[in-house]
Parts: structure tokens; sequence; C-alpha cells
């Protein structure tokens, strides 16, 4: 369990490792519920995911270009259109209340946005928003995507930061109606071999330094997340 103070609450902030999208569906509708009722804190979920395909709710079909893929697909109820998660792409959901934490729905965007240029500052990059979008660009290209969701005023869904993912994947959709041509990543743009983990860890410290607090780390494992699944408290 990772744990930093916001504003005086406490949020948790675990690291799952690789995990399949199913499980951490559920997951975060079970996180969700729990917080709307008050039951646990604020909580963000750092992850990778086995390839798969989700859709927004105003997605457009005709974005996924292969029929028969092998990829699963899922369709979600965050904002967007077709996207794609894979081994080296850094997932982050936040199950955050943002009345209690006097935060709009902008707010929580424009933090995820951040965190990333704040991120691949680090690396010697210039990433920034485009207008009318969300998510980060760097060089002309596309390297975090942003679907969110609220219920309750609580986010769940959230950021896809390409790290060292394999972009080849991406020729199955047109990811947020783009060409594929114009998803990058990390390892990319660096024209260097990037490690997953320091990736993590830098991200988690520029979003720990967005709120002005120490972050801890621990891992949860993926046989604690099925646990959980099955649990009725945290």
């Amino acid at each position: 369990m990772l744990e930093y103070w916001m504003d005086g609450n406490m949020m948790l902030i675990r690291i799952l490792g690789s995990i399949e999208y199913h499980y951490i569906l559920m997951m975060m509708k079970k996180t969700l519920r729990m917080r709307v009722k008050g039951e646990i804190e604020d909580h963000i979920y750092l992850l990778e995911h086995k390839p798969v395909i989700t859709i927004g709710k105003n997605g457009d079909l005709s974005n996924i270009l292969m029929q028969h893929t092998y990829i699963p697909i899922f369709l979600v109820k965050r904002g967007g259109d077709v996207t794609l998660h894979s081994p080296g792409q850094l997932i982050v959901y936040p199950i955050i209340k943002l009345d209690e934490r006097r935060l709009s729905l902008k707010d929580m965007i424009m933090i995820l946005e951040k965190s990333v240029i704040n991120t691949l500052d680090l690396y010697g990059l210039k990433g920034y928003w485009k207008k009318g979008t969300a998510g980060v660009w760097v060089n002309n290209k596309k390297i975090a995507s942003i679907g969110l969701a609220v219920d309750h005023w609580t986010t769940y869904h959230g950021l896809a930061f390409n790290i060292n993912n394999d972009l080849a994947l991406f020729r199955s959709i047109r990811p947020c109606g783009l060409p594929s041509e114009e998803m990058t990543n990390l390892e990319e743009e660096v024209d260097d071999k990037v490690d997953f983990e320091d990736g993590v860890k830098k991200y988690s410290e520029n979003l720990s330094s967005l709120v002005d607090n120490d972050i801890k780390m621990k891992q949860m494992y993926r046989e604690e997340v099925i646990s959980f699944l099955y649990e009725e408290i945290f």
C-alpha cells in the first residue's frame, strides 16, 4: 500500500504491477462504490495491463481497424474514444472525491497532465497539451491519453502514459480517432532504453510534488487484488 496526505485527508496509492483488465475494472467499480459511501479514502492505482482495447461512451467502433484482432475489447463508461493498453504503458486510475478536495473535473485532468509533463522534463523532453483535447503531446505526437468518468463527484478510469510499450499494437485502432503514427512513447522520444520501473518512480514523485507531499510506495500483488474483490472491506 502506498500512502500520502493531501489537504489533510489520506490518499492511498497502490502499485499493482501487471494485471488483466477485467480484474481492475471490477476493482475500480468496488473502490468507487466504497468511496462514494465514505467507507474508504481516495485511491490512485498505478499498474500495467496486458493488451486490451477499450471504447469510451462516445467512442466510434469504426476506429477499431482489425475486426478479428486477438486483443480483448471492452465498452466502458469513461470519456474519450478508442484506446489500447499494453505492457510498458503506465496506467493511472484515480478514485478521488472531487468535492471533498474542492477540485473540479478540469482540475483533476490538469493534475494528471502536469504530472506527465513534469516527468517528461526529467528526460529532457518538453511535453504540452493541445487546446480542445485531453492528454499530453511531445514533438507533435501523443504520449499520454486521458479518459475519466465521474459518479457522485468521484472520478474513476484515468490516464495512460506510454513509457516503453509496443507502439505497433496501435495499428489495430485509430487511438482517440488519430492515426496510429501519431502515438509515441518515452523510449522512442529519448531514442534510448527506458526502464519502466524508473519511469513509474519518477511519475509517482511528480504526482506527489503537485500536491506538495511525500509519497511512500508498496506493491499490491495480483492475488491481493483478487482477494479484495471478494472481501467486504479493504
